[in-house]
């Protein structure tokens, strides 16, 4: 019974958030101790990944930024990057990012 209209609340609350707020999303940690149930609801923006083999992983925070700028006005341009060690040309129409001879697709997640 408890579940169910933990379930419903959660549903609810998700649907009406997604409405209200653009470009992020809302996650929910749940965490069981001891008979207590404790809910963390938490906001998360969207975030910048790239491929490297078989795995994504995350820009540091200053890139995503400027290629959350870049891809918001579909332009391409040369940045510094903390993620990889020298200058990167970031193309946010074509997903790519190329560094040295190595082009490694982007993607934008919302977390």
């Amino acid at each position: 019974m408890i579940f169910l209209l933990l379930l419903s609340w959660l549903l609810r609350d998700r649907n009406d958030a997604k409405k209200s707020v653009p470009d992020t999303s809302i996650y929910y940690h749940f965490s069981i101790t001891s008979f207590t149930i404790t809910f963390t609801k938490k906001k998360m923006a969207s975030g910048w990944v790239y491929a490297s083999g078989s795995a994504w992983v995350s820009f540091d925070e200053a890139t995503q930024k400027l290629i959350e700028t870049l891809w918001r006005s579909d332009q391409a341009t040369w940045i510094n990057s903390q993620s990889f060690r020298g200058p990167v040309y970031v193309d946010t129409s074509e997903m790519v990012v190329l560094y040295g001879s190595y082009s490694y697709t982007i993607a934008r997640v919302s977390s």
